[in-house]
């Protein structure tokens, strides 16, 4: 058995970039299910640092044999735009994608493996370590060290704080996590856990030879998670040395939301996670129209931070929309 890859070619970062840090434009993850008869890929796109855009990101997705090259690949592409679940021609066994971020002339290329399989729905868990940049030593940060460290349910974590995230999905013995965020320094610790310094921490043998915290403010987590047939990702956030009024979507945090299924009208928010701000909210009903219909995109139900961050909608489209809305707590 093989795990299900996701190559992403040399032009796919910026230069000097980390794999593990959100920042320029890039394809970070894609997801590949298959339910018996069609393929769904979901795509998790990073424009300038953040996972929503004013502006659209091309996609065209190409249908690849065992001989195709996908780094030179430049045929005329199968399908346009985001994703809709299909039936594999019987030829393909990988699927490449060209995603062309506002502001580049030359499209980012991902190439991903033919899913066998699906996963199921991915929550993430951060729990709070008892370590701190200020004291923490190198001899601490060491694997079967970090195994033995307790946790505890994470409040409002400051900067330079140290939390292990979890991701919990029921996945294959062999899945692996890949993690990813807007700051901070990982480090693995098991197949779909790692922990997480909010700050810049370096170790260079038993000595650490940077520790510095990162500033106040919201931060953002994705985790690509890959097993035999299948791949997944999930998006979060959370609060760095602030505390503010609001409510999360699907882990996504949205301010000034109201807890429980509300109608709400975005506003643009450069300073919130998702771009986006709620105002004028109000009670909603499951049966009720969802608001969808008023869109430029093509979405149902009730909002999803996902539709961003696939490409499926410009932030653009959702501002100034009224939508139902789903705000949990956490």
């Amino acid at each position: 058995m093989t795990l299900l890859f996701l190559t992403l070619f040399a032009c796919q970062d910026p230069f000097g970039s980390d794999r593990h840090t959100l920042e320029g434009n890039r394809i970070a993850a894609i997801e590949a299910q298959f339910d018996g008869s069609v393929v769904s890929l979901r795509p998790s796109l990073v424009v300038d640092g953040a996972l929503w855009s004013d502006a659209t990101v091309e996609l065209a997705w190409s249908w690849l044999g065992p001989d195709d090259n996908a780094a030179t690949w430049s045929e005329a592409a199968n399908i346009t735009g985001p994703w809709s679940p299909l039936a594999a021609p019987q030829h393909a066994n990988r699927v490449l994608l060209l995603a062309t971020f506002p502001g580049d002339d030359v499209a980012k290329r991902a190439v991903i493996d033919l899913p066998s399989t699906t996963l199921g729905a991915m929550v993430l868990v951060p729990d709070a370590l008892n370590l701190h940049l200020d004291s923490v030593e190198a001899k601490q940060l060491g694997q079967d060290q970090r195994l033995r460290q307790e946790t505890v349910a994470w409040t409002l974590q400051e900067p330079g704080d140290l939390l292990r995230w979890t991701a919990q999905i029921d996945v294959a013995e062999d899945a692996r996590a890949h993690w990813m965020s807007t700051g901070g320094t990982w480090f693995e610790l098991a197949p779909t856990i790692a922990d997480l310094a909010l700050g810049t921490l370096v170790v260079d043998g038993d000595e650490i030879t940077q520790a510095d915290a990162i500033e106040a403010g919201w931060l953002t987590v994705l985790v690509s998670v890959t097993q035999t047939g299948a791949s997944t990702w999930k998006a979060a956030d959370l609060p760095v040395g602030i505390d503010e009024v609001g409510g999360f979507v699907q882990q996504r945090w949205l301010p000034d939301a109201q807890l429980g299924l509300r109608w709400v009208e975005f506003v643009a928010d450069d300073a919130a996670p998702m771009g986006l701000r709620a105002i004028d909210q109000g009670p909603a009903d499951a049966s009720e129209p969802d608001g969808t219909d008023s869109l430029g995109c093509l979405v149902t139900g009730p909002f999803s931070p996902d539709w961003l961050a696939e490409g499926r909608c410009t932030r653009a489209q959702i501002a100034e929309h009224r939508l139902q809305v789903q705000v949990e707590s956490w």
